[in-house]
């Protein structure tokens, strides 16, 4: 058993279940949601999104230089090395939000301004989640922003690929299609929550003492995502008011479960 697994999840592993278990985000895994309520949550969310993941690079960078500064020398080289902007990935989630409200115009007789979306200020979520990474890698716990990162890929990970599931059953093959950047990003976060795991393992050897402070700020990483999703699913639902839901377009039964 590493350090990560018995040192560091205990103290997460509540704020693990609060994200998959919570209600609101459940919604979109109903077996009868709307399909509409779903595309909307796709606009809001693929919206949002740039504006949560643009700074990644800069952060791990920044904090494998630090760790350099602090003697886990190897950790720091890693995450230095790591630290690629994905300038493709930002661009490919704007174009799949520029297909899927194309797509909701011409189903729905919609007139969503895509200009609108792409300039909306960020909410007080968006910014905490920003203001938490830049205050973690300036504190003296500068290596918590591979816990950060760690927490966010797999939450991620699974997140993403139950998005694409419950997309293919409810809107069928054409959106699914259209969301090249999430089935691009589910594999990919895979990848990234096998690497920050074993970073952050060797710094707990480097740190044993920091286990449960680590543990706290990867917490609060995934209470601020969450709330962020939560805020992505009312924005869905007040948007979807404002249109009208085809009846044919119900999706078959199936049970809900928020990780497939």
């Amino acid at each position: 058993m590493s350090r990560v697994q018995s040192d560091y999840e205990p103290h997460v592993l509540a704020s693990r279940d609060l994200l998959k278990n919570d209600p609101v985000l459940s919604e979109l895994l109903d077996p009868n949601v709307s399909p509409l309520f779903l595309e909307c949550f796709l606009v809001e969310w693929l919206a949002r999104t740039p504006y949560m993941t643009a700074p990644a690079a800069s952060w791990i960078r920044r904090a494998g230089k630090r760790c350099i500064d602090q003697g886990i020398k190897r950790v720091g080289h890693a995450l230095v090395a790591h630290a690629v902007c994905d300038e493709a990935a930002l661009d490919l989630t704007t174009r799949n939000l520029r297909t899927i409200v194309r797509l909701m115009n011409t189903r729905y007789g919609a007139r969503i301004d895509i200009d609108a979306l792409l300039t909306m200020p960020p909410t007080v979520t968006m910014r905490a989640y920003r203001i938490l990474h830049e205050e973690v890698i300036a504190a003296d716990i500068s290596v918590g922003e591979v816990a950060i990162a760690y927490e966010i890929e797999r939450a991620r990970s699974l997140f993403d690929m139950t998005v694409l599931v419950a997309v293919q059953r409810a809107l069928g093959p054409e959106t699914t299609l259209a969301l090249s950047a999430l089935r691009r990003s589910a594999p990919l976060a895979i990848e990234h929550t096998v690497f920050f795991e074993r970073a952050l393992a060797e710094i707990l050897e480097h740190k044993p003492d920091c286990n449960e402070q680590l543990a706290e700020i990867g917490a609060g990483v995934l209470d601020i995502y969450r709330y962020f999703l939560r805020e992505c699913v009312e924005a869905a639902k007040e948007r979807a008011r404002s249109m009208s839901v085809p009846s044919s377009r119900r999706g078959p039964k199936q049970v809900p479960s928020l990780y497939v």
